[in-house]
């Protein structure tokens, strides 16, 4: 709690001779910057980008000060959060968050073709639409503070290969939805055991999970598991692992006779049709069916907890989604605009 704490303070310190500036690549339209490299290169530390929607893919970068990257959500014609302009600000090539970004935050964009790498400590990624999140090892790294929070990603992993001695400490993943896959395969050998100890430790919470799960040495907590053929790993060598109060699919064992020790706080074998409300929604699908009478029900998946899953990972600002302006009027009848505007609670 004292690092994020200070990781809050110094954000706040950063912001408070913060500028704002804007990203906008569509033909005609003047804005700040067109590229998020531009923008990156231009801005100071602290300093918020917006990307606006467009016709027109921006492309990745590389991250290396501490900054606040906003773009407009997604699934935005699917959800109807908007009634005229439907574009999302789409990333079409990897953001790699290299050391010298700590602080920084992304919130609100659509990557879904493309690779968010994390090669930093202290960032902040929320209600984002990303297809991969990669951490990979590198020599002689500890990574801490990664907060990983409301996004819908297809995989999220880091590998086997790559450098030694690589550590990612006190990692946050709560209220997503992964589609494919979580995967990490952290281990550093100890001679003097001879041992592997765990090199990344962390809180999962309040995930759903549609794919496979291969995480050891972290807690566990209000998560759906959705496949009903889910490798349990996750329950092996469970003097690393916490798994309590989550819904399985999968009937899973409930005795320690095969290396599995697991909470009788946990339920399985749960039928996920009827669990969940479903409906055409990309990620509104995921919210748990109110008729739903399991009792872990309010406690487990996304849409509950701390910090809830936010509908199209609308950011937490102002939204304009309706604007009617006339095309002609009078000096005497003057200009009567309407507009309408939307922001999240959370």
């Amino acid at each position: 709690m004292k690092i994020l704490a200070l990781f809050l303070l110094t954000v706040l310190t950063l912001n408070t001779n913060a500028k704002i500036w804007r990203v906008n690549n569509n033909p005609g339209l003047k804005a700040d910057f067109l590229t998020l490299a531009d923008a990156h290169t231009g801005a100071s530390p602290g300093d918020t980008i917006y990307l606006e929607p467009s016709i027109q893919c921006y492309a990745g970068f590389t991250w290396g000060k501490p900054l606040v990257l906003i773009g407009t959500g997604y699934f935005l014609a699917e959800n109807g959060i908007t009634e005229s302009n439907h574009l999302t600000a789409n990333v079409c090539g990897d953001i790699t968050f290299n050391p010298g970004c700590e602080g920084s935050q992304m919130m609100g964009i659509s990557m879904w073709s493309h690779t968010a790498v994390i090669k930093s400590s202290d960032l902040v990624l929320k209600r984002n639409q990303i297809r991969n999140i990669s951490i990979p090892r590198q020599s002689g790294v500890r990574l801490t503070n990664l907060i990983i929070v409301q996004n819908y990603v297809k995989a999220i992993y880091g590998g086997v290969y790559g450098g030694t001695n690589f550590y990612v400490d006190d990692l946050i993943f709560s209220n997503n939805i992964v589609v494919s896959e979580l995967s990490f395969s952290y281990t550093i050998y100890n001679d003097d055991c001879p041992c592997y100890d765990q090199a990344l430790t962390g809180k999962i919470y309040n995930n759903v999970f549609l794919g496979t799960v291969f995480l050891e040495s972290c807690e566990f907590r209000n998560n759906i598991f959705y496949k009903s053929d889910l490798p349990t790993n996750i329950l092996l060598l469970s003097d690393y692992n916490v798994v309590e109060e989550n819904i399985f699919a999968r009937v899973l064992p409930w005795s320690d006779t095969l290396n599995y020790q697991i909470s009788n706080t946990n339920l399985d074998n749960v039928n996920m049709t009827t669990l969940f409300a479903g409906g055409a929604s990309p990620d509104g699908q995921w919210q748990i069916n109110p008729s739903s009478t399991n009792p872990l029900k309010e406690i487990c998946g996304a849409f509950a907890g701390q910090e809830p899953y936010v509908i199209s990972g609308i950011p937490r600002i102002p939204v304009i989604y309706y604007l009617d302006v006339p095309y002609t009027t009078t000096r005497s009848a003057g200009l009567n605009i309407s507009v309408k505007a939307r922001s999240t609670e959370y």
